[in-house]
């Protein structure tokens, strides 16, 4: 799940979430060793709690998640599960800083 740097700026670029969240605690990107095929992009889908919002591009899952992590889908593990994935996550704040490196 490792990024070269050159690919954390495409990251940021590529939130589709971009100006639709109102603090970086909102925002987060799981790191995927590889893309997420179609049925398990199928799958979360249909498992996301209203209000929180997934979208995976290419090896990127971006989550918006309003209400804070904690007690997120996200936050309580429940998607690497369903989706027998290993993913390494960051916050938005942490990626912003990763490209200033």
């Amino acid at each position: 799940m490792l990024r070269e740097q050159k690919d954390i700026d495409l990251i940021l670029a590529k939130n589709p979430y971009t100006g639709q969240f109102e603090s970086h605690k909102e925002m987060h990107v799981l790191f995927m060793g590889s893309e997420l095929p179609e049925e398990k992009k199928q799958k979360l889908a249909e498992a996301v709690p209203e209000g929180e919002r997934f979208s995976a591009v290419g090896r990127e899952l971006y989550c918006h998640l309003p209400m804070g992590v904690a007690d997120s889908y996200l936050g309580r593990g429940q998607f690497e599960k369903m989706l027998k994935i290993s993913v390494t996550a960051r916050n938005w704040r942490t990626v912003e800083k990763l490209a200033e490196l």
